[in-house]
């Protein structure tokens, strides 16, 4: 036998094959064994869904020498012409090639006659959006009223440019995209049928490729089973059909997040001689961003995510190196990064800028942190204050001030210049470290910020994280630091290696065998939390910044950025 392609050769002969479309093949099912089928249909939704084979499987439901029943044989004359489109009673007709109002008429001067061989002439135009005006009010009468034998099944990929007159007429049915997860798999099985072995990490790429159209995810199928030579892997799959190795997101992440700036060149580089397309590498790295903020916010995040369990793993692991607003803030830069594509300019060049610069972000603060530390700053000598490092931004390094953008919190970092004084260190601080002295709060308190830019030459990454806790006691030389209730950070500080790596630096600087503990402060609320009033949607900076002077003075200091506004206590 010639060959078939994996299309045409497991195209679904029942309702029960379709895949995920169970909400309209139940109430089909349901509408042929209870005897209320409608005269007319109107089937939409994407393309590579299954329309089309509803209709045929619609058909033989109605036609099968055991029916009308939901579970057509597939084995009798009737079904076997209906499934090679050779029957007299079932015609199908292509609206984009028969438009006008010709059509129409010839189509009314036939669908009076008998079925032949069944029990109903069905008539399926696909794409009927593309229809004529005038051939869609020939269409009108005879849709209203058909002859008893007949049934009307449209298709379309656009219901929009179907008048509202034939929608009127018809029951609608929308089909869905098929997941990523649903798709894949299907592909699985049918490699499994064909004998071929696949890696999982490839069928999801194929699946993620097709978009959510099984026709689309059986045709790549089709071309990989065409070259590969025994085993279909996930490098040979993304080298092949263009796609973008979900891995390399999660390693340009890994370089984001420990701040390293040399590997992005390298990336890029890789990235441009494979052939990629760009705009398609930063929409998915947007994807790969969103999938993030999912695991990070919602508690429930499997609900939301379509990905697989490699992706899964990563995005758990990584969850905790960024808060909500830098997940925000990095799809930010990247969406302005699009823009500059669409502009015309050297992707190359800007795609290094813009991942160079998610290198360098600085970790985001809210407003009602900066607040604080500024209080903290201005109260006198004496007063009580929250225990901390009397530094205002104690997490960030100098950089280069950029554009405030409407975004939605403050991230800020002083520049090297600030033209603010320097605030004193309160008279009962020890201002200089004594090695070899045990340690006690005041001084662990005040060199903190020291020992964070001593951390950042280790791992820029743990000095960040470290850097939003609180040293809150030392005890016989063990610091103990506070985090907010929601402990990401923690978590990721408490593992052997990273602790390791922590404490061999405060022996280094302290010139003491120095321990750690994290614990969680549940009396602070952590960033982000959702308070019981409304919050403001939008917000006008520029005019923020003119009617408040000391506010524009921090902002332009800091470098800060203003995306939200609330009230708060005197």
């Amino acid at each position: 036998m010639p060959y078939q392609v994996l299309a045409l050769k497991y195209r679904p002969l029942r309702f029960e094959d379709l895949i995920a479309q169970d909400h309209v093949t139940r109430t089909l099912a349901r509408a042929v064994e209870t005897g209320r089928v409608a005269h007319g249909y109107l089937l939409t939704g994407p393309r590579g869904t299954g329309k089309t084979t509803t209709a045929r499987i619609l058909a033989k439901a109605l036609n099968c020498t055991e029916g009308p029943t939901p579970t057509p044989c597939n084995k009798c004359a009737i079904c076997k012409e209906i499934t090679a489109g050779s029957s007299l009673d079932v015609l199908e007709i292509d609206a984009a090639s028969n438009t006008g109002v010709d059509d129409v008429r010839t189509l009314r001067e036939n669908i009076h006659y008998l079925p032949t061989s069944g029990k109903k002439r069905v008539f399926i135009i696909d794409e009927v959006h593309r229809l004529s005006g005038s051939a869609f009010d020939a269409l009108l009468k005879t849709l209203e009223e058909p002859p008893e034998h007949a049934v009307f099944i449209f298709a379309t990929t656009e219901p929009h440019r179907v008048p509202q007159t034939i929608l009127s007429r018809t029951q609608r049915y929308d089909f869905k995209r098929v997941s990523t997860t649903d798709l894949a798999a299907h592909l699985k099985k049918l490699a499994g049928l064909e004998k071929v072995e696949i890696e999982d990490e490839a069928v999801f790429l194929i699946a993620r490729k097709g978009e959510g159209s099984v026709r689309d995810a059986l045709s790549l199928m089709d071309q990989m089973i065409a070259l590969a030579d025994g085993k279909i892997t996930r490098e040979l799959t993304a080298t092949t059909l263009g796609i973008v190795d979900r891995q390399l997101f999660v390693d340009l992440l890994e370089i984001i997040a420990a701040a390293k700036t040399e590997p992005v060149f390298a990336l890029v580089k890789a990235l441009f001689d494979s052939g990629a397309d760009i705009t398609e590498f930063v929409n998915d790295f947007i994807d790969y961003l969103r999938n993030l903020l999912v695991q990070k916010s919602s508690a429930e995040p499997d609900s939301f995510l379509d990905v697989s369990l490699a992706e899964k793993e990563a995005l758990v692991r990584q969850v905790a190196y960024f808060t909500e607003a830098d997940i925000l803030r990095m799809i930010q830069i990247l969406s302005e990064l699009l823009t500059e594509l669409k502009r015309g300019y050297d992707p190359k060049i800007f795609l290094e800028i813009c991942l160079v610069r998610l290198t360098r972000m600085e970790s985001s603060i809210s407003l009602q942190e900066v607040i604080e530390r500024l209080n903290r700053i201005s109260a006198p000598a004496g007063s009580q204050t929250p225990a901390g490092p009397q530094t205002l931004f104690n997490n960030v390094k100098p950089a280069t001030p950029s554009r405030p953008r409407q975004t939605g919190t403050v991230s800020s970092s002083p520049p090297p210049s600030s033209p603010l004084p320097p605030v004193p260190p309160p008279t009962d601080i020890i201002t200089a470290d004594e090695p070899g002295k045990p340690l006690n709060l005041p001084r662990v308190q005040m060199n903190w910020k020291k020992f964070i830019d001593s951390l950042k030459a280790k791992s820029q990454m743990l000095a960040s994280m470290l850097s939003m806790g609180v040293v809150s006691a030392v005890e016989d030389n063990k610091i103990t630091v506070a985090f907010t209730a929601n402990g990401a950070n923690r978590q990721v500080l408490e593992k052997a290696e990273h602790k390791t790596t922590i404490e061999d630096t405060l022996r280094e600087f302290f010139k003491l065998a120095v321990r750690m503990e994290y614990v969680l402060d549940k009396t602070k609320t952590p960033p982000g939390t959702k308070s019981g009033k409304p919050r403001e949607l939008s917000i006008d900076a520029d005019d923020i910044l003119a009617k408040d002077p000391e506010l524009k003075r921090v902002v332009e200091q800091f470098d800060g950025e203003i995306i939200s506004r609330r009230k708060t206590d005197k």
